[in-house]
């Protein structure tokens, strides 16, 4: 252990030598945003990520910390006090997602709390304020969202959840929701280019219950390089010719429940909007 914390040690001097005006860039930025030197949920300060694997597992610390600095300067791309609620720690509320039993569940915009996958997530919770799902994102150069991750229920959640949750969206996994979510957000902001990382350089690699590769060829990704997926500028829209007959009322909720819940988002991003500039 003290060989390993000597060696970290002369890395992370090594890296401040080597990459002055990075880290004066980012401890400038540090010191205009004091919540990134605040802990969220007993994870890592972003203040100090860029120490440890972040976002990709291959990357540097110099690439680490580029890509923290180019997610803090594009905050404003959000509307409104999105911004400030989010720097305090706070959610956004975004949509319902309205379930065929009547119930509804939230989709909010919170800072992530898998600090190694993102800055951002998107979270899909019930009426007790439990995540069910979530999607973690950081904004990327050249108007690029970089996903790091995707979660499921946690284990002391019921078996059933998944199975329960399929079928109360007419068929629409809760990933696949998140994701036009994030399509929508992405939309807003002017168009955005999805990308999503592979199994082999997301942080946790010897841990993954899913594979990523295998989620993003689904949703028609295609190789952005050898640790990123590129996903369709536009999300794909099935053509209901595909689906067999007995699915196709089926289908059709499922399209409509996606449609709502853009149009919610859209909604809620244009009514921020005016009301920063009324302000």
């Amino acid at each position: 252990m003290r060989w390993k914390s000597i060696r970290k040690g002369g890395q992370r001097a090594l890296a401040a030598t080597f990459f002055p005006y990075l880290h004066w860039r980012w401890s400038r930025c540090v010191q205009e945003l004091p919540a990134l030197s605040m802990s969220y949920k007993s994870g890592l300060p972003p203040a100090q990520k860029h120490w440890r694997k972040y976002l990709c597992r291959h990357w540097s610390i110099r690439r680490r910390l580029a890509a923290l600095l180019e997610h803090y300067s594009q905050l404003d791309c959000l509307p409104g006090s999105w911004k400030e609620r989010l720097l305090a720690l706070g959610p956004v509320s975004l949509c319902q997602v309205p379930l065929k039993s009547g119930e509804a569940l939230e989709v909010l915009l919170e800072p992530s709390d898998f600090y190694r996958e993102g800055e951002l997530g998107l979270y899909m919770r019930n009426g007790e304020g439990e995540r069910l799902y979530s999607l973690s994102f950081t904004f990327g150069k050249g108007g690029q969202l970089l996903i790091g991750g995707l979660q499921g229920p946690r284990t002391t959640m019921d078996e059933g959840t998944v199975k329960w949750l399929g079928k109360e969206m007419f068929g629409l996994r809760p990933k696949n929701l998140l994701l036009t979510v994030l399509y929508t957000l992405g939309e807003q902001m002017g168009g955005r280019q999805l990308l999503g990382i592979s199994d082999a350089a997301h942080t946790c690699s010897h841990k993954l219950k899913s594979s990523y590769d295998t989620f993003w060829q689904e949703a028609q990704a295609s190789r952005h390089d050898r640790h990123w997926y590129r996903l369709p500028e536009r999300e794909p829209v099935r053509d209901i010719a595909e689906v067999k007959s007995q699915r196709r009322s089926e289908f059709r909720r499922r399209e409509a429940l996606r449609d709502e819940i853009s149009s919610a988002i859209r909604q809620a991003w244009s009514q921020e909007t005016v009301a920063a500039a009324a302000a």
